[in-house]
């Protein structure tokens, strides 16, 4: 029982951490495209509302 709570455990952190990795690639992508685009405005607003990153990822087609 405890060898299986210790790998639910590890698991559980591993796919958080991979989560974390993804999103931060997404926002890395984006925040790329807006800085290539000349919309540094529109960067500093996708850092504080997730709403507008997720139209900005539709919009630019980051998965």
């Amino acid at each position: 029982m405890v060898w299986n709570e210790y790998n639910a455990k590890i698991h559980e952190e591993n796919l958080k951490e991979e989560g974390r990795e993804e999103g931060e690639g997404r926002m890395s992508r984006l925040m790329a495209y807006l800085l290539e685009d000349g919309k540094s405005e529109e960067a500093l607003e996708a850092t504080k509302s997730k709403v507008l990153r997720e139209e900005l990822y539709r919009r630019y087609g980051i998965a």
